[in-house]
C-alpha cells in the first residue's frame, strides 16, 4: 500500500470471538479495502467501566468509518492516522459506540448511532463524565449513588436528565438497608462522587440493596444486586468491593449472616490475656489496654463470675474478656500472662472469651480448665480444653449439643471432669497424722494434739465405740 492512502475503518471489529481478526507479526489486525488495520484494546478512561479500541491503519490515514453500517461525521478530520472508539465494558459485541476520538483531541458523539457531531476537546479530566452521560442516554445504563438514604428519589448522577432513582429504607437495630430502584439498568455505583469498583455489572440489573452499619461512622458496607450477587467493601475506607464467599446471606433478611459481615469492619484484632483479673471479687471488673489493628489502643474489660455450688460455696470461677465499645473483636493471640494458649486460633469475630478456673486465682495457669469463645452474634459458642500433658488446647467435640452454651449441670460436670484430669486433689481436711494419734511431730503427746484429736473424733462420722477408744487413747 502506498503511504498516505486512506483506509476504511470498521469500528465493529475487535470484539472477543470476532472471526475477522487476524494476527500479523504478533499484532491483532483486520483487512480493509486498502490494507491492514491494527487494533488494540485499552481499559481506563478514568473508569473501570469502559474500554477503548484503537484502530491504526498500516502506513495510512483513516478513511470511511463504519460499524455494521456507514457512519456520518460532521466535518470529519482529515489526515488522522488513528481512531479510538469508547465502549462500555459490558458491550461485548461493540453494538453501541459511545464516543469516537480522532487523533489526540477530536471527540465525536451521536444521538442516533449514525450521525456524529464534534464536541471539541473533552480532555482527560472530563472524558468519564461524557461517557457516563452517553451510556445513560444511549444504552439506558445509569448510575446509583450508594450514599443516598431516606426515602426521597434522586436524579441519575450522570447528568443524563433521563432517569430518577427511587430509594426506600428498612431500619433494624444493628443495621439498615436502602433499596435503590431504576427504570433501566445499573451501569455504575458511586459513593458521592467516588466510583466504586469490583462489581460485575453485565446484564439487566435494576435494583441495588445497600446495607449500612450502625456502629461509629455509619456507612454502606454490603450490597446485594438484583442479579443475585452479594458484594462487600474490601476495607472500611476502601472504594473497592469483592464478592461475598464466607457467611453469604441466603436472603435479604438473613440478619445472622448480614450482621456477621458488618461486624467484621469494626472488630479490631487484639491480644487477650486470660491470666489477668487477680484480686477481683464476684462480679467485679477491671480493664487492661492493647494496641488494636484499627489505629487506636483498645480497652479490654475483665469481669469475674463465680460458679456457686448448691451450698453456696465457690469451687470454680470464670473471667470474661471483651473489648469495650466494639461489636466484636478478632485475636492475634490468646495467652495466659506470658504463655500462648497453643491451639486456640479463631479467625472469625468474637464477642467474648471466658476462662474457667478451679479455685479463685486466675494467675495459676495449672488451674485453667476450659476456655469459651462466644462468637459475634451471641448465639454460637465454642470450647477448648487442654490435652493430657497440658501443653496444647483442642476444641471440645460436643456432639448433639453443637454450638449451644455449656450451662448449669453440663458446665459443672465438664469442669469436674477436667479438674480430676489436670488438678491434683488437695489434702483431706482434718488434723495432721500426728494429731490424729495424739502426738506432736516429734512423737511426744501435747495438749494441743490431744484436744485436736478429741475434736476431730467428735466431728467425724465414727461409731460411739470408735470415738470412745480414740478419746481414751489420746488422753492416756
Amino acid at each position: 500500500m502506498a503511504r498516505g492512502k486512506t483506509v476504511d475503518v470498521d469500528i465493529y471489529r475487535g470484539y472477543d470471538g470476532d472471526d475477522k481478526i487476524q494476527y500479523f507479526n504478533g499484532r491483532k489486525c483486520y483487512t480493509s479495502n486498502n490494507g491492514k488495520v491494527f487494533i488494540s484494546q485499552v481499559f481506563g478512561a478514568g473508569s473501570t467501566n469502559y474500554k477503548q479500541l484503537i484502530h491504526t491503519p498500516e502506513d495510512g490515514k483513516v478513511g470511511t468509518i463504519k460499524s455494521q453500517y456507514y457512519l456520518q461525521f460532521v466535518s470529519q478530520p482529515s489526515n488522522e492516522t488513528s481512531l479510538t472508539v469508547f465502549y462500555s465494558k459490558d458491550d461485548i459485541k461493540h453494538e453501541t459506540p459511545l464516543i469516537v476520538q480522532f487523533g489526540e483531541n477530536n471527540y465525536y458523539i451521536t444521538s442516533d448511532s449514525t450521525h456524529w457531531r464534534s464536541t471539541g476537546n473533552i480532555g482527560v479530566d472530563h472524558i468519564k463524565k461524557k461517557l457516563d452521560e452517553q451510556n445513560c442516554k444511549r444504552r439506558g445504563y445509569h448510575v446509583i449513588d450508594i450514599s443516598k438514604t431516606g426515602n426521597q428519589p434522586y436524579p441519575c448522577p450522570s447528568s443524563c436528565n433521563t432517569a430518577t432513582i427511587a430509594v426506600s429504607p428498612l431500619q433494624r437495630s444493628d443495621y439498615s438497608y436502602y433499596t435503590h430502584t431504576i427504570h433501566g439498568n445499573i451501569g455504575e455505583l458511586r459513593e458521592n462522587e467516588k466510583e466504586q469498583t469490583g462489581f460485575n455489572l453485565i446484564g439487566r440489573i435494576s435494583n441495588a440493596y445497600v446495607y449500612w452499619s450502625q456502629w461509629e461512622t455509619k456507612k454502606p458496607l454490603l450490597i446485594y444486586l438484583s442479579d443475585g450477587k452479594w458484594y462487600k467493601r474490601k476495607g472500611l475506607d476502601e472504594s473497592i468491593w469483592e464478592t461475598v464467599s464466607t457467611n453469604r446471606p441466603g436472603t435479604l433478611s438473613d440478619s445472622t449472616n448480614i450482621s456477621k459481615i458488618l461486624i467484621e469492619y469494626y472488630s479490631p484484632t487484639v491480644t487477650i490475656n486470660v491470666g489477668d483479673g487477680r484480686g477481683l471479687e464476684d462480679r467485679g471488673s477491671t480493664t487492661y489496654k492493647d494496641q488494636g489493628s484499627l489505629g487506636r489502643e483498645e480497652t479490654i474489660n475483665i469481669t469475674r463470675h463465680d460458679i456457686k455450688l448448691d451450698e453456696g460455696s465457690t469451687e470454680y470461677t470464670s473471667f470474661v474478656n471483651y473489648v469495650n465499645d466494639r461489636p466484636g473483636f478478632k485475636t492475634r493471640e490468646i495467652k495466659h500472662n506470658s504463655n500462648t494458649l497453643d491451639g486456640i486460633k479463631p479467625d472469625y469475630p468474637l464477642y467474648a472469651i471466658t476462662a474457667y478456673y478451679f479455685g479463685q486465682d486466675p494467675s495459676d495457669e495449672k488451674k485453667l480448665l476450659l476456655v469459651e469463645l462466644k462468637l459475634s452474634g451471641g448465639t454460637t459458642f465454642k470450647y477448648y480444653q487442654k490435652d493430657k500433658n497440658g501443653n496444647n488446647w483442642t476444641e471440645l467435640n460436643r456432639g448433639e449439643k453443637g454450638t449451644d452454651r455449656l450451662q448449669n449441670k453440663d458446665l459443672k460436670d465438664k469442669l469436674d471432669a477436667l479438674k480430676r484430669e489436670h488438678v491434683s486433689d488437695p489434702p483431706a481436711s482434718g488434723p495432721s497424722a500426728g494429731a490424729k494419734a495424739g502426738y506432736s511431730t516429734a512423737g511426744v503427746m501435747t495438749p494441743l494434739a490431744t484436744a485436736e484429736a478429741v475434736n476431730y473424733t467428735l466431728d467425724t462420722g465414727w461409731s460411739i465405740i470408735r470415738r470412745v477408744l480414740a478419746i481414751f487413747t489420746a488422753v492416756v
